[in-house]
């Protein structure tokens, strides 16, 4: 965990953050820049919860993010001089108090969003989008992650005999 207030608890990694400073919990998997990224999560979040991407610092990475009490998926960026800036809406209704599926490709410079089994969203930034630290996100309210997945193409983790899809986070891994 990098800021805001994150625990384990009833089998699920859970972020609460103050106002609309970000938790952000990034994980310890590092990819090469010019690798496909995954990052799949099945999260439910009274604010707005999702994930991180391209991360440089606390105040400087992409996000995507779902606000179900607005009906609304994110994509979307945090700069030091400008802070919370979205770049793309969409809606989608999306039930308060449940668990949502939500699948983030990143490729190059684009961004694909997935919510529930429906795509929703996409973006292309004028930069690559991998090259960064990548994790979860909580803002505004509470948000909690049943299970979150990465996968990738890194010749680094297939060299190395290792699967190209790591869990972590809370709970088992398995839905």
């Amino acid at each position: 965990a990098l800021s805001g207030s994150w625990a384990q608890a009833s089998e699920r990694y859970a972020a609460t953050a103050a106002n609309a400073t970000p938790a952000l919990s990034i994980t310890p998997l590092q990819v090469s820049a010019a690798s496909f990224l995954g990052l799949n999560a099945k999260l439910s979040s009274q604010g707005t919860g999702g994930v991180v991407f391209d991360m440089y610092a606390t105040d400087d990475f992409k996000f995507a993010a779902i606000v179900p009490a607005a009906d609304q998926v994110l994509i979307g960026h945090y700069a030091p001089r400008s802070g919370w800036i979205v770049d793309a809406t969409a809606s989608l209704a999306l039930a308060d108090a449940a668990d949502h599926r939500l699948e983030v490709t990143l490729v190059g410079t684009t961004v694909s969003v997935i919510v529930n089994g429906k795509t929703v969203a996409g973006l292309a930034f004028n930069g690559l989008v991998t090259d960064g630290a990548f994790g979860l996100l909580g803002r505004n309210g509470a948000s909690s992650f049943d299970w979150f997945t990465v996968k990738t193409d890194d010749p680094a983790y297939a060299s190395a005999g290792a699967l190209t899809a790591a869990t972590a986070g809370a709970g088992t891994g398995a839905e």
